[in-house]
Order: structure tokens, then C-alpha cells, then sequence
């Protein structure tokens, strides 16, 4: 959701966009909307005080950590006038686990049918955790 916010106010300081494991937001959507209707019931159990505790795997116990983020940033929709203003070039990166219904797969397909670059790598949401220097390889890449 940021990178997309990001790159509509600001996109002639920005070069590429790495979509790393991410939803993509339409205009006026909010993290909920594209997760559609089951997005609600996902996040329910992890909600305490207007924060949502890390759901997609186990946390780390040492630094760095996994905190909580504000419910609104599930909640509050996106706004944009155009899909890229400066055809600032884009590639997504799924990360493949065991999981049965992957939440990002459908973003991955997502970006391909926007024609762009999809890499995939082995693991759970964290690669900059799980394995760094597979993602650095991939991020070498756009230079």
C-alpha cells in the first residue's frame, strides 16, 4: 500500500518500484478491499487496541522484531488520479511457502498481467530475514 501511495505523490524521485510480497491496490481501495471479503476475518484475531499483531508466520524472537501496525493502514483506502504517471518501470516478488492459500499469489498474477517482471523465492514474508542473499541478488538486478 505505501510503495503505491508513494509513487503517485512523489514518482519523479522514484526509479524503480520492487512490489516484495505486497498487495496492489486499485484506486480507493484499502488493504481489506483487495484482500476482498475474507480480509476482515483474517486480521480480526491479531487486532488489540487499533493494532495488528504480525500474521503471516512466526516472529522473530531477537532484534530485529516484528511489531504491531496501526489498524488503519488496513483499513484506510488509497487515492490516486492515474495507474503510473511516469512509467516508472516495476517487478514484484512473490515469496512461495507451504502455505496452502498464499496471500500474495493473486498480486503476483496480478502484476504479470500489468506485463511486469515476477521473480519468486522460497520461503515466508521475510526474505530480507529468511534469506537475504537470494533477495540481494534479485535487487542487484535494478541497478
Amino acid at each position: 500500500m505505501v510503495i503505491t501511495g508513494v509513487s503517485k505523490e512523489i514518482p519523479e524521485r522514484i526509479k524503480q518500484l520492487v512490489y516484495l510480497d505486497a498487495f496492489i491496490p486499485e484506486n480507493g481501495e484499502s488493504l481489506f478491499a483487495t484482500l476482498g471479503p475474507k480480509g476482515d476475518e483474517m486480521i480480526n484475531p491479531f487486532t488489540k487496541d487499533g493494532f495488528v499483531s504480525y500474521f503471516l508466520g512466526t516472529t522473530s524472537p531477537t532484534p530485529p522484531t516484528d511489531v504491531p501496525q496501526p489498524l488503519k493502514t488496513f483499513t484506510q483506502p488509497i487515492h490516486f488520479q492515474e495507474e503510473n504517471p511516469k512509467n516508472i518501470p516495476a517487478v514484484f516478488i512473490l515469496m512461495t511457502s507451504d502455505q496452502e492459500n498464499d496471500v500474495f499469489a493473486p498480486f503476483a498474477a496480478k502484476a504479470k498481467n500489468k506485463g511486469w517482471e515476477v521473480y519468486t523465492l522460497k520461503g515466508g514474508h521475510y526474505p530480507m530475514r529468511d534469506q537475504p542473499d537470494a533477495l540481494v541478488k534479485i535487487l542487484e538486478n535494478f541497478k
